[in-house]
């Protein structure tokens, strides 16, 4: 899945706390970063400026056949809900393409229950860089 041949980039950041739509402004990073933060804490209004309106994510877990789509809605009333995030993660960067308008970012995010490998796909618009799609493969940690 995540074996394209780019140099990668390997920082070890904590998340940071980004809860405002004008952080979005700068880098697809910045967007990813706001919107994992917020997950982190669920911070639903935070997540809501992050997310394209059309935002999709493609969630599986390893070892399990199959995956599941939730569009924005779903992804956000689950968050509201408790039922996922609210758990601080590692952020560490990988590799970035990135034209000006359209950008795919690899990160990986270590919790203490789970480590989740992702591709996020991010668009600039009228409201900066926000997160469109996102590919996400959980690996539960180790009993």
């Amino acid at each position: 899945m995540l074996s394209l041949s780019l140099a990668l980039m390997t920082a070890v950041l904590p998340t940071p706390a980004i809860t405002t739509a004008s952080a979005l402004v700068g880098t697809p990073e910045a967007a990813v970063r706001a919107l994992t933060s917020a997950a982190d804490r669920r911070d639903v209004p935070a997540m809501k400026a992050a997310l394209h309106p059309d935002y999709r994510v493609t969630f599986a877990v390893s070892g399990t056949p199959g995956a599941t789509v939730l569009d924005r809605a779903t992804y956000l009333a689950l968050t509201e809900g408790g039922k996922i995030g609210g758990t601080p993660r590692t952020y560490t960067a990988g590799w970035q393409k990135n034209d000006g308008q359209f950008a795919q970012i690899q990160a990986t995010l270590a919790g203490a229950k789970a480590r989740f490998e992702m591709v996020f796909t991010v668009v600039k618009g009228t409201a900066g860089w926000q997160v469109i799609s996102e590919s996400t493969r959980m690996v539960p940690a180790a009993k």
